[in-house]
């Protein structure tokens, strides 16, 4: 059990946030085995990993005979040291009995930190479960095909999948829990370095671009409009991961606190990092849950996102970088009329469809420190506009006159 939450702090890797590389057809179903009445075990090929892989699933006891009901959906991901299994051990199933709720639970890797390694090889742990898996859920299984009917959830590796999935990808994910999980990796300074031999991103003492970008605390600005609970302790004296992710997850909620983002953080305070108190944690957090899918709350019409990846889409809008370097690059208060772009040097611009297809804009893109420029955008046949962006910018966007140029 040491090992699955040592791990804990260290590994993450790149993956685009919003990438759609992979889809639900890519996934070839291997074997389906019905272990109860509830529960099934899947086994697929994805392009994605180098080996099948293992999924299990519960769907609601009524699903039998009621065939055309849908369900909101909860992904459970495991620890580091885990398998697909890892959640039914800690009895899911029990407690999610009666709940009209599906549950997801699939293989991580035994320390595949929810992420795409280097490179385009596998592993693209990433890719399997946000962009492969969930669409074949969703076409396969009585779930409803919505962000406000998807939470995600973990422990201790998973926690920081969930963080970290969810605020890659807040437009796919109304809700997200942690268990003890490794939320801030720069906290405790210096504690990352050195613990485990697996360091895809290299040492944390080195560039750590790479890092922030998988980091949930880098990334919680992205979290606005996600319902959010943490639940930590200190350790009970001789566990020393506990009170590693216990200050990883304090620093974690302060931040969003400082964000103005709500959030729900326990810290039960003595408790070591151990199975029976993230089924604790999962009993605890499920009724916030339910209610967030069952009174969903919509994301933010004014938004802002940020990642490091050279090319990223969120909502509808894709901002692609010229140079192909790790950086942060965000598009901020983002709306019709305009938005902010963020950036280290010139990028390209792609709305979402919210205007007049094959009518004229106005563009003026105000670069920090350099001359104005005035464009007229025509609209898409679909409604999207695409202008470039010399570097940090502010942008008005306005409906032109007919006559216009």
């Amino acid at each position: 059990m040491k090992k699955l939450l040592l791990v804990v702090l260290v590994v993450l890797v790149l993956g685009a946030g919003g990438s759609t590389s992979a889809r639900a057809a890519d996934l070839t179903l291997l074997s389906s085995t019905q272990i109860d009445a509830r529960l099934t075990e899947l086994t697929f090929r994805s392009p994605s990993l180098a080996d099948p892989v293992k999924v299990r699933v519960l769907v609601p006891r009524e699903a039998a005979s009621h065939p055309t009901a849908r369900y909101p959906a909860l992904y459970l991901l495991h620890g580091s040291g885990g398998t697909a299994a890892a959640w039914t051990q800690l009895d899911a199933e029990a407690l999610t009995e009666g709940m009209g709720l599906v549950v997801v639970m699939p293989d991580g890797g035994d320390e595949g930190w929810y992420t795409n390694w280097p490179g385009l090889e596998p592993p693209r742990w990433e890719d399997f479960h946000v962009d492969e898996l969930i669409p074949w859920i969703e076409a396969h299984k009585p779930v409803i095909a919505a962000r406000s009917k998807r939470a995600v959830a973990g422990f201790s590796m998973g926690g920081f999948g969930a963080m970290s999935y969810a605020a890659r990808h807040p437009d796919r994910f109304a809700a997200a829990a942690s268990f003890s999980g490794a939320l801030d990796l720069g906290t405790p300074a210096g504690s990352a370095p050195g613990l485990v031999d697996a360091q895809p991103w290299g040492p944390w003492s080195g560039p750590q671009i790479a890092w922030r970008g998988h980091n949930p605390y880098d990334l919680a600005g992205n979290l606005r409009g996600v319902g959010l609970q943490i639940y930590t302790g200190d350790g009970d004296g001789t566990d020393d991961v506990e009170p590693i992710v216990g200050a990883q997850s304090k620093s974690f909620a302060g931040r969003l606190g400082t964000l103005g983002i709500p959030r729900v953080f326990v810290d039960y305070g003595r408790g070591g990092h151990q199975g029976e108190l993230f089924k604790r944690d999962l009993k605890q957090t499920l009724p916030g849950l339910m209610d967030r899918l069952t009174h969903p709350v919509d994301l933010p019409s004014r938004w802002s996102f940020r990642a490091t990846e050279r090319e990223w889409t969120m909502r509808g809008y894709t901002l692609s970088a010229r140079r192909d370097a790790l950086s942060w690059r965000a598009l901020e208060d983002v709306r019709a009329s305009g938005l902010t772009v963020r950036t280290d040097g010139p990028v390209t611009v792609t709305t979402s469809r919210r205007y007049a297809h094959d009518a004229r804009y106005r563009v003026v893109v105000r670069p920090r420190g350099a001359k104005t420029r005035r464009l007229v955008v025509r609209a898409s046949a679909n409604g999207r506009l695409v202008f470039d962006v010399p570097r940090t910018s502010t942008v008005e966007i306005t409906r032109a006159a007919a006559s216009t140029g």
